[in-house]
């Protein structure tokens, strides 16, 4: 989904989605320096970052933006700004439906029966690519 929104320097679209999605529209991202340019290798340190976040139960967003006052031009040539993750709980009727959940018993697990990692910390000042 892209949005546009008019700031102090003019009106810059904004573009949350899938990852994968995301990034296809990206050119550039962005550095505790400013933008610079995105190669394959940081696409990939991006994608693997995402990767990792959903292995933690996270729902994973990226986001970027782009200087633009139309949509129809305003989801090429992007810059790259990160990745959200998400605690997405079940539903109230999917958590009742469960009766190790209602005991309050359930502790979540993979397939592989290890318990599953906590959440990832914040990356402070990372951009990820």
């Amino acid at each position: 989904m892209t949005t546009l929104h008019v700031g102090p320097e003019g009106e810059v679209a904004f573009a949350k989605g899938a990852p994968e999605v995301i990034l296809d529209s990206c050119t550039h991202c962005w550095t505790p320096t400013g933008a610079a340019p995105l190669d394959q290798a940081g696409r990939e340190t991006v994608l693997a970052a995402a990767h990792r976040m959903a292995g933690r139960a996270l729902r994973v967003l990226g986001v970027a933006s782009k200087p633009a006052d139309r949509l129809d031009y305003a989801e090429h040539g992007m810059t790259w700004l990160g990745l959200v993750g998400m605690i997405d709980p079940p539903r109230p009727e999917a958590q009742a439906s469960h009766p190790h959940v209602r005991a309050g018993r359930h502790q979540g697990r993979h397939d592989h029966g290890r318990p599953i990692p906590p959440p990832p910390r914040p990356s402070h000042g990372s951009s990820g690519c």
